[in-house]
């Protein structure tokens, strides 16, 4: 009979919508926090002895974007950084290193997010409204702050703008550092028919909710499937102290 933690993981590790929380919560569990330091190719080289598997690339993607997170600054103070970082973590398809790819609205704001999961203070979770709820003792300041470079959230402020996304959902707000310049797209000015006007923010309103449904979701299944895997782990880790 196999081992319902090792399928588990098997599963996770080879597939490419697996997420890297989930991805990295196994390494953990599999190698203690030690791995976190460890060379992507070491990494590799360890899943697939352990798992006998060949991680896809994005797999090690994410894997290698959520520990630059968890052990660096880099996320939150290089522009370019960030940008990689998102792209792999939203993978499939691999990052291309080489070729500058872009990070679209969804794509950063779904890597902040997943940064802000894995960082925040335990027991403190993002809810339906993509807000923030921190957990502290009674003498501890309620406050989590993601120190983003000026460079970063000028990045993502044009970036939301560009696509239309004037009404950030949730935490993300409190990111980017919005100027809309009257290059923009969809800028209005004094000029703008208030009709026409009135139409354009409805637009702009709909698609700041779309990527707020789109990243609910996600959340929710990133949730499921963390706790799905918690109670395997948690089997897991009761059985070795036996």
């Amino acid at each position: 009979m196999k081992n319902p933690r090792m399928q588990e993981a098997q599963r996770v590790l080879s597939d490419e919508d697996s997420f890297a929380t989930e991805m990295v919560m196994i390494l953990i569990d599999s190698y203690g926090t030690e791995f976190l330091n460890w060379l992507p190719e070491t990494v590799k080289r360890e899943i697939q002895e352990d798992f006998r598997l060949i991680p896809p690339k994005s797999c090690m993607d994410k894997i290698h974007a959520l520990t630059s997170i968890l052990t660096s600054n880099i996320f939150m103070q290089s522009v370019k950084s960030f940008i990689h970082i998102c792209n792999a973590l939203s993978a499939p398809p691999p990052v291309n290193f080489v070729v500058f790819d872009p990070a679209d609205s969804e794509e950063c704001a779904w890597g902040i997010l997943e940064a802000a999961i894995n960082t925040m203070p335990p027991g403190s979770r993002i809810d339906s409204d993509l807000q923030i709820n921190i957990v502290r003792g009674p003498m501890e300041e309620r406050v989590f702050e993601m120190p983003f470079s000026d460079e970063i959230r000028g990045y993502v402020s044009h970036v939301f703008t560009r696509q239309g996304i004037l009404y950030p959902p949730g935490f993300l707000k409190e990111v980017a550092i919005y100027v809309q310049p009257d290059d923009e797209p969809g800028a209005l000015s004094e000029e703008t028919d208030p009709v026409i006007g009135g139409a354009i923010m409805q637009m702009k309103y709909e698609e700041s909710q779309e990527l707020k449904k789109s990243l609910v979701e996600k959340l929710a299944d990133l949730n499921a499937r963390v706790e799905r895997l918690s109670g395997l782990l948690r089997i897991n880790q009761a059985a070795a102290r036996t």
